[in-house]
């Protein structure tokens, strides 16, 4: 405010407290970052599984086929197992329930382990 001389004669000062907007947009952000992560590892899952099944299907028809004193035998097991391995990997994606991330290399990616609703076992 100003005299008629032009001399200041006060301030006026309005502060407004938006710690709750700033929490409910941050909220928000969390929660689309969440949407997109769900989508992500429900898309990723399921074209992982197209080739995965195929995959079993083969080693079914190999395995009736091959002896177990086969050299092959081995290197036959060894596809099974990891076979086995990356369906519970996709199991693992598909349980996702929250955001996690960790340090990979120059960046970050999403934490499987941590984001997963039962941990991470493989």
């Amino acid at each position: 405010m100003k005299k008629d001389d032009g001399t200041h004669l006060g301030i006026v000062s309005v502060l407004r407290d938006i710690t709750q907007r700033k929490q409910a947009e941050e909220t928000l952000r969390e929660s689309e970052r969440m949407q997109g992560v769900l989508e992500m590892a429900g898309a990723v899952c399921h074209e992982m599984n197209q080739p995965l099944m195929a995959i079993y299907g083969y080693l079914d028809l190999i395995s009736m086929n091959i002896a177990s004193d086969d050299p092959l035998f081995g290197k036959v097991s060894k596809i099974a197992e990891q076979s086995d391995r990356l369906g519970r990997i996709t199991q693992k994606l598909m349980t996702i329930t929250k955001y996690e991330t960790k340090d990979y290399l120059q960046g970050k990616i999403i934490d499987i382990e941590k984001s997963s609703k039962d941990g991470f076992i493989v």
